[in-house]
């Protein structure tokens, strides 16, 4: 379906009886959002872009003796010059997987990484180089291996 066909039924759209859009329309919004976000980005920079939010880095936290996830709330800082990004990851609940923290956002740059959790040695990496990969940065992929402080 071309996006002059898609805006056309989009303007034909009507509301229900209880005042909503359909969930036809409101595919239809999002689909030609997306299209014309995605347009956008290629005409401006002459890339094929895509909507999504990439993280620069993406840090998971774990015990370095057991490789399991640490069972204490960490903050996870990425610094590059002026610029400063944190995240707290919550210690483990059961049932949930583990994921790791992603940070500094559609951002490339240079940058120092460091992990604090009670318990536990602050782990810090530097010179985490973040480039550019086309249309997002390549994201930076770390595992902190946090050593219990005596």
């Amino acid at each position: 379906m071309r996006s002059a066909e898609r805006l056309d039924i989009l303007a034909h759209a009507t509301l229900s009886p209880d005042g909503l859009f359909s969930r036809y329309a409101l595919y239809l919004i999002g689909a030609t959002t997306l299209a014309l976000t995605t347009t956008a980005c290629e005409l401006i920079t002459g890339r094929d872009c895509t909507s999504i939010a990439v993280p620069a880095v993406s840090v998971g936290v774990a015990d370095s003796l057991s490789g399991t996830p640490v069972a204490v709330e960490a903050i996870v800082r990425v610094r590059d010059g002026a610029y400063l990004d944190s995240v707290i990851v919550p210690p483990p609940q059961p049932g949930y997987f583990f994921l790791p923290a992603s940070l500094a956002v559609e951002r490339t740059g240079n940058y120092d990484v460091t992990v604090t959790a009670s318990g536990y040695r602050q782990w810090r990496q530097g010179n985490v180089r973040v480039r550019d990969a086309n249309c997002h940065p390549q994201t930076a992929h770390l595992t902190a291996r946090l050593v219990r402080a005596p």
